[in-house]
């Protein structure tokens, strides 16, 4: 349950992400500044496994994971995924993501979505389509995602109908790629934020009787910065905003 998107510029990329729990679910810690293996990172943090969804490092490059839940749970002890992405926030490049991905015993982890933002990559991708390593439980996938992604763990298809379709009704009938930087920016928090068709499993700010959207981060990466927003909360609500900068080394 979450959707992200995202779009590149000239000067970099952004990243929009609504993270969607239920509601059981302890609250995670907000964004901060860590320095891991000497790499400077901005991540949230989840109490409850001690890893993050989503975080973005000094050098450019960030990842984000989403759950997969169409794939195949293995069967026995599951080591928290949010580990992974932890990790990969000390990385470089794509590739030495994929090759940490790789060497990974997947078979002890739940189905996941991640999704890497190298800003050499991206920033070089004229369809401002990332890379995805997708675990199916099965088999590990290298698939190229255009914006945006979504996951749901209840009546997937319909879910994911109708988020892309208000996403690309939006997009398409401003003519987004000819709007200006801030005009962009609004554009995906108004969607990250909106109803359509209501409140409700649908809408791409969720609300349900057992789970809902808990959090959205906007991530601003930029040629000579890297900046996180986080709204604590549902983005339509009056929620408590934290933001984090820091310079691309």
């Amino acid at each position: 349950m979450c959707t992200i998107s995202w779009f590149v510029s000239s000067n970099g990329y952004d990243v929009f992400f609504n993270r969607d729990e239920q509601k059981s679910r302890v609250r995670a810690d907000v964004p901060s500044e860590m320095s891991i293996d000497g790499v400077k990172v901005l991540m949230p943090i989840d109490p409850q496994g001690g890893g993050t969804w989503f975080a973005a490092n000094e050098r450019g490059l960030s990842v984000a994971l989403l759950n997969y839940y169409q794939g195949r749970l293995p069967k026995g002890p599951l080591i928290s995924r949010g580990e992974i992405v932890k990790h990969c926030a000390t990385l470089s490049v794509l590739n030495d993501i994929e090759g940490y991905v790789d060497s990974l015993s997947l078979t002890r982890y739940a189905p996941f979505s991640l999704l890497v933002f190298d800003a050499l990559v991206v920033e070089n991708c004229a369809d401002g389509a990332v890379t995805m390593l997708r675990w199916t439980g099965r088999e590990l996938q290298r698939l190229s995602q255009a914006s945006p992604l979504i996951s749901s763990a209840a009546m997937f298809e319909k879910v994911n109908e109708l988020r892309k379709e208000n996403y690309h009704t939006a997009f398409d009938d401003s003519c987004a790629e000819s709007l200006s930087y801030d005009s962009r920016v609004k554009l995906h928090s108004d969607y990250h934020s909106g109803h359509q068709p209501s409140a409700s499993a649908f809408s791409v700010c969720m609300h349900r009787e057992d789970a809902h959207t808990v959090s959205f981060s906007h991530l601003a990466v930029s040629l000579e910065n890297v900046s996180m927003r986080y709204a604590d909360g549902a983005p339509c609500q009056t929620a408590e905003v934290h933001e984090l900068h820091m310079l691309r080394c």
